[in-house]
């Protein structure tokens, strides 16, 4: 999984800066246009520093939101190196009778506790268990988390923004597994009294297209 949110994580930068690229020259364009047309070189044109303005507004919005994928990529790549440190740690070991592969094999148990625990929504008693343990970064806890808020937020909250939302930034697997054009319209349409048989719908179609995918 963390490479996958490595992928993914890529690719929302790469989005934002495909969408703030063309806004951005724009307006630098536009103020260049109004420069070169401005009779009046010792007064300031309104025109081109409201537009500089505008410019530099959005690259620093941009540089705000690569600024927080940079971090998470940071401690993606931390949990990858983990997970690798982790797997050689096995190939060091000679002997399964040793108290290495005893060790070793502790740690992988903690790591499948904790993550069954956050799978199954009990947050607190696997982040505790990974904090006390000190395995956080072989975890994909927060993948978790999120599942279950977008999967409370349909359940208990009746609300399908979050699933929406959801569906957005993971577009293109949607797409991959031939789901795209019915999962999310399934949520959409689906009234808030139905949510069951929406959620079951949905269910249906992620399923066909992930036997899709495996064939």
């Amino acid at each position: 999984m963390p490479f996958e949110l490595i992928r993914h994580n890529f690719k929302t930068a790469q989005r934002n800066i495909e969408q703030a690229k063309p806004r951005i020259e724009d307006h630098v364009k536009t103020a260049a246009n109004a420069a070169a047309s401005w009779d009046h070189p010792a007064t300031p044109n309104p025109a081109v520093l409201s537009n500089l303005d505008l410019a530099i507004a959005r690259l620093e919005t941009l540089k705000s939101k690569l600024t927080v994928l940079d971090q998470k990529a940071s401690e993606q790549v931390a949990h990858v190196e983990a997970r690798v440190a982790h797997l050689e740690q096995l190939s060091t070991i000679e002997s399964m009778a040793g108290d290495e592969f005893r060790q070793w094999t502790k740690v992988r148990s903690d790591r499948l506790q904790a993550a069954y625990l956050a799978r199954r929504g009990y947050f607190q008693a696997s982040k505790s268990l990974m904090e006390r343990k000190g395995i956080e970064k072989l975890v994909d806890y927060d993948a978790f988390q999120l599942a279950m808020c977008v999967m409370d937020s349909l359940k208990i909250h009746k609300n399908v923004d979050s699933a929406l939302r959801w569906c957005g930034e993971n577009k293109q697997a949607l797409k991959k597994i031939n789901v795209w054009n019915s999962f999310p319209q399934t949520l959409a349409i689906c009234p808030c009294h139905d949510m069951a048989n929406g959620s079951n719908r949905a269910r249906l179609n992620l399923s066909s297209g992930c036997n899709k995918l495996r064939k």
